[in-house]
């Protein structure tokens, strides 16, 4: 068994002629959400099979930390 970890997946891609239709949609999308801390981004990649989803980091982006008012 492995352990959860927290994760957003914005969209998925299936080769080239998808990522405009998805990159469009994204453009439109408007949402709030609560304050939340983010130290880093991982651009993952997943492989599904029968005996379920393999999934691996292809490149992490971390943050720098930035000082707000709140904290």
């Amino acid at each position: 068994s492995r352990g959860f970890h927290p994760h957003l997946t914005l969209g998925r891609v299936k080769g080239k002629r998808n990522l405009k239709s998805l990159l469009t949609r994204m453009e439109s999308l408007t949402f709030e959400s609560p304050l939340v801390q983010v130290s880093q981004f991982n651009l993952m990649s997943s492989v599904l099979r029968a005996s379920g989803s393999t999934y691996s980091i292809l490149k992490t982006f971390p943050f720098q930390h930035v000082e707000t008012a709140d904290h």
